[in-house]
């Protein structure tokens, strides 16, 4: 891998799923995580997160029931 400043690099470009197998086959070859992901321009962060589950409460579905209903009543409001 060229060892060129972060601003010289080209930009990155490709589908996540190619960008996260890369940064596996980097890993594979011996390179730290936070090295891989220097060299693809990922932010840590990025490469760490993991997202929330959405789970409705089951108040919500008063609250939707009672929005159908104004709409229903008032629907040019």
């Amino acid at each position: 891998m060229e060892n060129r400043p972060l601003s010289l690099r080209p930009k990155k470009n490709g589908s996540t799923s190619r960008q996260w197998a890369i940064v596996a086959l980097f890993v594979d070859e011996g390179f730290s995580v936070s090295r891989a992901l220097g060299y693809l321009r990922i932010s840590r962060s990025t490469y760490y997160y993991k997202p929330k589950g959405y789970s409705r409460k089951t108040d919500d579905e008063e609250i939707l029931k009672e929005i159908e209903e104004l709409k229903r009543e008032l629907p040019y409001w």
